[in-house]
């Protein structure tokens, strides 16, 4: 079990939350677990009461193919099976849309985990990473305001095209307990559609939104302090641009990224 505590700040408001991932060991080389979030988001401004509720739930597989060791030339390479349960709020969120924390769309993800340690003439270890990710979400039956942006009465689906995510992250052991690290994110994702119908009065008024296809890169250096084999802090700056006020919580992939 592996727990995490955050808090996401951004000039739109904050995302305070937990992920922890229960993971299995089944064999050596399989892992099979879930990861349960949980997280309250305020957007600056609010004057609605903060509430804390249940998140997205990620059913998570992982199969190891190849171990390697320190130094070796082809890195430890995983392939990596995920299911999105939203379990978060993301309808019917009525005259409060902080409380609008879920995804609220079903995805299966599929991904590549590549590691690859290297002992320093210091002595220190660098540990690199990359990671490849495609997900696919599924249509959800949505009403009332939502987080895509609908208001009271709305009734429809709404679609979110596939995402493309690629990590590279690189780790430099300063000391025991202190570990500096840099995360370089690019992400493309296809677009986002809403359709459906307005209810206002008892008039039935069609309604439809399409946001299109994006793109963003980061680059997030981190300092990581451990203060006993089990227990530290991680603090990052994101630099990634934003291109909308909404608090976003992260997204769980694999303690493999990080």
């Amino acid at each position: 079990m592996e727990p995490y505590l955050y808090d996401v700040r951004t000039s739109g408001g904050d995302y305070a939350g937990s992920l922890t991932y229960i993971l299995y060991g089944l064999t050596d080389d399989l892992t099979v677990g879930v990861i349960p979030t949980f997280g309250s988001a305020r957007t600056r401004g609010s004057v609605s009461a903060r509430r804390i509720a249940a998140n997205d739930l990620t059913l998570q597989a992982q199969l190891r193919v190849h171990r390697s060791k320190v130094g070796e030339a082809i890195p430890t390479i995983s392939v990596l099976l995920q299911r999105g349960v939203p379990l978060g709020p993301f309808d019917r969120l009525g005259d409060d849309p902080d409380r609008g924390i879920g995804g609220g769309i079903a995805a299966t993800t599929f991904g590549i985990n590549a590691q690859r340690v290297d002992r320093l003439p210091s002595g220190r270890a660098l540990r690199t990473r990359v990671n490849l990710a495609r997900s696919l979400p599924a249509t959800a039956n949505v009403r009332g305001t939502i987080v895509f942006g609908t208001s009271e009465g709305f009734g429809g689906k709404a679609r979110v095209g596939p995402t493309t995510t690629a990590n590279m992250s690189v780790e430099y052991s300063v000391t025991r307990r202190v570990a500096l690290a840099t995360d370089i994110i690019a992400r493309w994702t296809r677009p986002r559609t809403v359709a459906g119908q307005v209810n206002v009065a008892g008039t039935q008024t069609g309604f439809s939104s399409r946001l299109p296809s994006g793109r963003s890169f980061s680059i997030a250096p981190a300092i990581e302090y451990s203060w006993s084999g089990t227990r530290g802090s991680y603090s990052e700056c994101d630099g990634r641009p934003r291109v909308t006020d909404k608090v976003d919580p992260p997204h769980p992939s694999s303690p493999s990224t990080r």
